[in-house]
């Protein structure tokens, strides 16, 4: 039954579809999108097309119906599209909203089937700039993208105006719309004094360690490998320094055999797949993100909720959330060397550092907090199901308050 045929007063239904339920940006933000939703406006399922689930628990506190797909593989199409779309009928689905490249198809094609939802992509990252291998499979993938995003979406967001470019040099895609990414900074708040103390000292990390932190996965495009060779200058500079790896990947095992290589295996630690970084930011003197691609860096967003200076390269969306010499310092990718300078210069600059962190909270206060993010979102989806739930009035009486 569409949207048309139920009362004014019913939660538009909202299915979001992502490749996985890693605890990795895409996911912990669409996570954070779905806590921050009106459920009296929202009632949100959540589709995995493949394992693993990590983050399955959280959507589910969130009110959110997961829904496992257990894809066979990246074109198992009986499942991801038929199957998909029997289920979109099942739940009288107003609206899809496709994250990532295979859901990004699945999840438009299911809705032509299905014949009645709306559908809205979030493009994530500039995939297509650094992503591009001129593969015969690579450029089909880019056709049918371009041909359903034209054809099938009724809207596309982007969570910068850097990716927003991008596909629009790729795509050919007009009128998207920048909705960045957010962070709960309630989440943020409080004294993590004692969480700090307990943390760095499980690491055997003293109060007068300068310790780094980088969060992300363990990938090429983030970067990690040009941090661990930017270990050897700062610890030249730095002899105190530790650095702490948060994540886990492909590139895992190359790391460890790079850092080794470089004579700093004694000093790096490799903290895996974490569900909460916040207890490793706390412990942080520095957060520092060495990625060679980025959308916009949910990391760095919580780094600067927690109040942290950082270290990032001028990639993507990061110059959109990190304002060189204010909260922080860009350096250019993929440049060692440059990484190194930027480090050692904040190293011995408390009072600096404290002072940039205190301005890097106060940017995310006003420009990526979650209460925006999520008014913003649930009027697109309004807008899209043709129904508007809740006055404006009460949801700017409830943000006032």
């Amino acid at each position: 039954m569409s949207s048309a045929g139920r009362t004014r007063t019913e939660p538009i239904r909202v299915f979001h579809l992502i490749e996985t339920l890693a605890p990795w940006g895409a996911q912990q933000q669409l996570l954070t999108s779905v806590r921050g939703l009106d459920r009296r406006v929202v009632t949100s399922f959540v589709g995995s097309l493949f394992g693993p689930l990590d983050l399955r628990s959280g959507f589910e506190d969130a009110g959110a119906a997961v829904v496992p797909l257990d894809l066979r593989g990246t074109y198992d199409w009986r499942r991801g599209v038929f199957g998909l779309a029997r289920t979109l009928r099942q739940q009288r689905i107003d609206v899809v909203h496709t994250h990532l490249i295979f859901a990004n198809l699945y999840g438009r094609l299911a809705a032509r089937a299905a014949g009645s939802p709306a559908v809205v992509t979030t493009l994530h990252s500039a995939d297509y700039s650094y992503q591009d291998s001129g593969r015969w499979r690579f450029k089909i993938g880019k056709l049918v993208d371009r041909v359903t995003v034209r054809s099938i979406n009724a809207a596309t967001v982007a969570v910068s105006a850097a990716v927003r470019a991008d596909y629009a040099r790729h795509l050919g895609l007009t009128g998207v719309e920048v909705l960045p990414n957010a962070v709960d900074l309630a989440q943020f708040r409080g004294d993590w004094g004692m969480v700090r103390h307990l943390h760095r000292g499980e690491l055997d990390c003293q109060d007068t360690d300068f310790l780094l932190v980088s969060v992300g996965r363990l990938h090429r495009e983030k970067g990690q490998r040009t941090l661990i060779q930017a270990l050897e200058s700062i610890r030249r500079a730095v002899p105190r320094v530790k650095l702490v790896l948060v994540g886990a990947g492909d590139e895992q095992d190359a790391l460890r055999e790079l850092a080794q290589e470089r004579g700093v295996a004694d000093i790096v630690h490799f903290a895996g797949q974490q569900l909460d970084v916040r207890p490793f930011l706390a412990m942080a003197d520095l957060f520092v993100l060495p990625s060679n691609l980025e959308g916009m860096p949910v990391s760095l967003l919580e780094a600067m909720a927690m109040g942290l200076a950082s270290v990032a390269t001028r990639v993507g969306g990061t110059p959109e959330v990190l304002e060189d010499g204010l909260t922080g310092l860009l350096v250019e990718p993929a440049a060692p060397e440059k990484l190194a300078q930027a480090v050692i210069r904040l190293a011995n600059k408390h009072e600096l550092r404290r002072e940039m962190g205190e301005r890097a909270l106060a940017k995310v206060e006003e420009r990526f907090s979650v209460v925006g993010h999520a008014a913003r979102l649930q009027a697109l989806y309004e807008r899209l199901a043709g129904r508007v739930l809740l006055p404006a009035a009460a949801r700017t009486q409830e943000v006032l308050a």
